[in-house]
């Protein structure tokens, strides 16, 4: 488990420091380093959402499935090229992002 969360904890690291690419409008660049992070954030998601006990697990995964929703549509805004989309999307992302931190203690 503690590798699964490592890996998250870098996955979280690089998706917020995505700001400057955001700033800058280099869209190719958001979109491939979404790509490569959601299959190993998903991954790591699943992962330490499968060692919660059965009182978090519900949560946990509700959670899950809210951050996806946000980076899908952050990834959408992103393909659109539309900077004030992107940017409210990004910080959609940012705030389910912290929500599933606190609720598996990430």
């Amino acid at each position: 488990m503690a590798r699964e969360k490592a890996s998250f904890a870098e996955s979280c690291k690089r998706l917020l420091s995505l700001q400057p690419k955001l700033d800058s409008k280099t869209w190719w660049y958001l979109r491939d380093e979404l790509r490569v992070q959601a299959y190993n954030m998903r991954g790591s998601m699943l992962a330490i959402n499968g060692v919660l006990s059965d009182a978090e697990k519900p949560a946990a995964a509700k959670a899950y499935k809210k951050f996806w929703q946000e980076i899908e549509s952050f990834d959408l805004a992103c393909k659109k090229k539309e900077p004030a989309l992107a940017n409210k999307e990004y910080e959609d992302v940012k705030k389910a992002l912290a929500a599933y931190n606190k609720i598996v203690g990430v």
